[in-house]
């Protein structure tokens, strides 16, 4: 048993540990990068309101109502959706880099469960693309509020 000034450290390292902890899981959250990428495909939209899709598109209270995960989950899938239809269209394969579904799938990984009452994503409204990427950059910059300082 550790007794005076190595037992204060001791403990005084414990708190160190414990909290940068926590705030490395708030930083892990924190999602500049993908709220840019979408900012850069809502620059694009008129081109990409060519592809004539409507997107299941949960709103910023369905993430709020206890759903995070859910939603964020129905975006990444309609991403993917997106995606391959602009890459049928176009004729061209988007950059692997670029593949924001995957990125949008690891954040709501990473986001709290809470499923209770969550719609399906087939039963939320469908949106023009431009409306889906709005909808999903304003969702992105709610998370930012809440995880990036």
């Amino acid at each position: 048993m550790l007794r005076g000034t190595p037992a204060l450290a001791s403990v005084f390292l414990c708190f160190v540990c414990v909290f940068s902890q926590k705030s490395h899981q708030a930083t892990n959250l924190c999602i500049r990068d993908m709220i840019t990428r979408v900012t850069e495909l809502i620059k694009q939209a008129p081109q990409l309101n060519q592809l004539d899709s409507t997107l299941y598109t949960p709103t910023l209270t369905d993430y709020k109502q206890n759903c995070p995960r859910a939603a964020l989950k129905c975006f990444a899938a309609e991403v993917k959706v997106f995606i391959d239809e602009w890459e049928l269209l176009y004729k061209q394969k988007v950059q692997k880099s670029f593949r924001l579904e995957k990125m949008i799938d690891r954040l709501a990984a990473r986001l709290p469960q809470g499923e209770s009452d969550c719609l399906q994503c087939e039963s939320l409204k469908e949106e023009n693309v431009e409306n889906f990427l709005t909808e999903l950059r304003l969702i992105l910059q709610h998370i930012n509020s809440q995880f990036c300082t």
